[in-house]
């Protein structure tokens, strides 16, 4: 059996949560085409692999590309499921402020208008009221659900909206042409 290191390269895996190297430039391809690798622990570990031919190595890659890629998607997930747990909690400690002080100006208006009997005291009741009740809504009721049903539906329905088209000279030179037509109209 000849025996000889082929050129790949190493690559560095996390398994049991530690890295692991897989030393693929010390892989052993014999004659029939089956491939041994070594593997190496961060512990300084040692383990050398049975023959595998080169579809099972390839399956084996795919397969732990799926899995980095899979984690790195619920990584993902996880770090934007907490971002917006922190802005909800933002919102909350902030309404705690921001509703006592709305009832008060709100009972101040009550006041002064009856005491002066004007209703033009009242005004800001509405503005007051919309924004606490918006805030409200946003900390404690359903809002988040249906600013996300807004958004996947923007995205599914609307994606041209969102989209910007790309300027080319031929738009650029129009552009300049009207704005001339404009000053020359003005002057």
């Amino acid at each position: 059996m000849n025996r000889s290191p082929s050129k790949a390269p190493a690559i560095t895996l996390v398994c049991f949560g530690r890295p692991t190297y897989l030393d693929l430039s010390r892989s052993i391809v014999d004659d029939d085409g089956l491939i041994g690798y070594h593997v190496h622990d961060a512990m300084g570990g040692f383990v050398s692999s049975p023959s595998l031919s080169p579809g099972q190595v390839e399956e084996m890659l795919a397969k732990l590309e799926r899995t980095r890629i899979e984690r790195e998607l619920a990584l993902s997930e996880a770090i934007e499921q907490r971002k917006r747990a922190y802005e909800l909690a933002q919102e909350r400690e902030a309404l705690t402020w921001t509703a006592p002080g709305g009832a008060l100006t709100c009972a101040m208006s009550v006041a002064a208008s009856y005491h002066h009997k004007n209703l033009i005291y009242l005004l800001p009741l509405l503005p007051i009221a919309t924004f606490v009740g918006y805030k409200t809504h946003l900390c404690y009721g359903s809002k988040q659900q249906k600013i996300a049903a807004c958004t996947s539906d923007l995205l599914k329905y609307d994606a041209n909206l969102l989209s910007v088209s790309p300027i080319d000279a031929d738009h650029i030179k129009r552009r300049i042409k009207e704005l001339q037509m404009l000053r020359n109209e003005m002057d």
